[in-house]
């Protein structure tokens, strides 16, 4: 219980951090005057980038040293550098910092999938894993709406200092607390870390196709929402005229609410339908992308702003409904001895995708300006998301055709 605490903490400040930036965007535009595109890099690939590159290398030493110790310095690191942010004056500064926070935030993730794993075994594992997905509703909730507030209060710099200050002592609290228990604790085979040579691992996983196709599937998911996501702020402050506040505790609730309803739901579907046949959660995974889709399309070319949060928390709640699925089979098909390692390779997938969909985003709505103008978001916000949302169900489709020979049983290294 206590590591589940932890480790959720750790999830809410990682999202928090990584989500309250975007809606600080219409603080910081009017302040410093970038552009959509250079917002675009800020917000998306100069995170995104060194955040998946790094993920892979912090997951291979995650899989060989103390878990505990790697959590706690990741998140000191990108803490400290989120407070950073509110110090910064110019394009080059805040981008250094935001490359600073994906560095640090690259250790999170794979690292607690990892522990989590193994306090829980496989027929149970669902729910404990989409409870630390669900941080990042609730990350995205306290971001959007008391990021807001504070920008409105008391200004943009305020908020960075509010939310990156307390990561720093959690971080102390991780180092002493944690508890990290045995390499394959939850499964038949306990298992000391590896020796043998990291391209073992990457090459065990990489010649799996069920692996391959969920990080695809995964990556197609960032595409279609990661952009929309983090441009959605400035879209209703620009099109439906609502103040930075009124932006924060709608979208808090629309996104935040849809997306923690829907994680916990998933966890549920894992555990209950997938259970004996991994190529039902690729299915559960196939119909998750795919529902959301009609709510969104409504949601974006609605006139008023409280019809379309409405509509927007259908799409989000639909859209995380693979999220207990995806990483039940992204842990069975790596096995005891590769899980980091397995869920950085997907999350370096997810970032790398998600990068480009938030800085194509910035570019389309400038290129879209000179005709549509303030209508120019909202028209970049509707390129993408639908056919990353069908190749992603056929991704899921296509793992779904090998996971019962693919899937790692239990106990295995």
């Amino acid at each position: 219980m206590l590591a589940m605490v932890l480790l959720f903490l750790v999830s809410v400040l990682n999202y928090l951090d990584r989500y309250m930036f975007s809606v600080l965007v219409p603080s910081i535009k009017t302040e410093l005057g970038f552009s959509d595109t250079e917002i675009g890099f800020i917000n998306g690939l100069a995170f995104s980038i060194f955040y998946a590159f790094s993920g892979i290398p912090i997951a291979l030493a995650a899989d060989r040293v103390s878990r505990r110790k790697l959590i706690a310095v990741s998140l000191a690191i990108w803490s400290a550098a989120t407070a950073a942010c509110g110090l910064c004056r110019t394009f080059v500064q805040l981008a250094l910092a935001r490359i600073v926070i994906g560095v640090g935030e690259a250790g999170a993730t794979p690292t607690s999938h990892a522990i989590i794993a193994d306090l829980y075994p496989p027929k149970d594992r669902g729910l404990p894993l989409s409870i630390y997905v669900i941080g990042s509703p609730v990350g995205l909730f306290i971001g959007f709406a008391g990021g807001a507030w504070i920008a409105d209060t008391f200004g943009w710099r305020a908020a960075l200092y509010s939310f990156g200050i307390p990561g720093i002592l959690l971080a102390v609290l991780i180092w002493f607390a944690l508890p990290d228990p045995p390499r394959g604790y939850s499964e038949p085979n306990r298992i000391t870390p590896p020796k043998r040579p990291v391209h073992e691992d990457l090459g065990y996983l990489l010649k799996r196709p069920s692996f391959i196709c969920v990080s695809l599937g995964a990556g197609f998911h960032a595409l279609a929402w990661f952009g929309v996501m983090l441009w959605l702020p400035s879209f209703f402050v620009r099109n439906h005229g609502m103040t930075v506040s009124e932006v924060g505790a709608g979208l808090a609730l629309a996104i935040g609410g849809g997306q923690m309803i829907g994680n916990y739901v998933s966890g549920l579907l894992s555990d209950k339908l997938g259970r004996g046949d991994p190529a039902r959660l690729f299915w559960i995974c196939a119909a998750a992308m795919l529902s959301p889709l009609p709510f969104y399309g409504f949601a974006m070319t609605w006139a008023a702003p409280e019809p379309a949060l409405f509509l927007l928390f259908f799409a989000f709640l639909g859209g995380m409904l693979m999220t207990g699925a995806e990483w039940t089979l992204v842990q069975g098909a790596a096995g005891p001895a590769r899980r980091a390692v397995a869920t950085s390779i997907v999350l370096f997938t997810i970032n790398i995708f998600g990068g480009i969909s938030v800085q194509l985003v910035g570019i389309l709505s400038d290129a879209f300006k000179p005709e549509l103008g303030d209508g120019a978001l909202g028209r970049a916000l509707l390129v993408t998301p639908f056919l990353s949302c069908i190749l992603a169900a056929v991704s899921f489709a296509w793992g779904a055709q090998t996971a019962r020979r693919d899937i790692v049983p239990a106990g295995a290294s």
